[in-house]
């Protein structure tokens, strides 16, 4: 538990360790606790929060669905930066894209959560999650570019070209699903 929290409070430490002991297993831990704490933040504002959509699927559903899509995601995105990484000019494999990612996850999972659990305090609550996530994003974001600066090997520049190819490319692969399947899109809207 120490580890996980050393990735929140002392990142740098955190990659430090991850890039000598490269453990797999402790990365699928950190990607499990971050998408629990995910589907965690989802369902508590589904069924606290007074949210109406969805309303066909229990709070079960919902952090099943979360959790089980997330991990998915998480590691296909593994690869992604793995791809990316590489053919810029990274040293790394796998364990190095899906580490960067899951590494980065986890602050943000804990900034939702916590938003999640605030936005039920008013217009206070309100405030205090958008102080809460814009910490915890910034945090995240920071995290992952550090990861894969470090993990990968990549000079500063590189780093920040194969960030901004990988957001290009979700942003891509979303809108052509949009355009050829606009009704695949408003499911996932609903």
């Amino acid at each position: 538990m120490k580890k996980l929290y050393e990735i929140i409070i002392n990142p740098i430490s955190a990659i430090t360790k991850a890039k000598k002991e490269k453990n797999l297993s402790f990365t699928f831990l950190v990607l499990i606790v971050a998408w629990i704490l995910i589907a965690a933040a989802v369902t508590f504002v589904y069924k606290f929060g007074g949210r109406t959509t969805l309303t066909e699927l229990t709070s079960l559903d919902i952090l099943i669905s979360i959790f089980v899509g997330g991990l998915f995601v998480s590691l296909l995105g593994g690869m992604l930066v793995k791809i990316v990484m590489v053919i810029l000019g990274g040293k790394g494999k796998y364990f190095e894209g899906l580490t960067s990612l899951a590494y980065s996850i986890l602050p943000l999972s804990k900034g939702f959560l916590l938003a999640a659990i605030f936005s039920l305090l008013s217009i206070y609550g309100i405030m205090l999650s958008f102080i809460v996530l814009i910490i915890f994003c910034a945090i995240s974001v920071s995290v992952f570019f550090r990861s894969i600066k470090e993990l990968f090997g990549t000079d500063t520049v590189t780093t920040w070209v194969g960030v901004g190819i990988m957001s290009f490319t979700i942003i891509l692969t979303f809108s052509i699903i949009n355009f050829c399947f606009p009704s695949t899109l408003s499911l996932i809207r609903a």
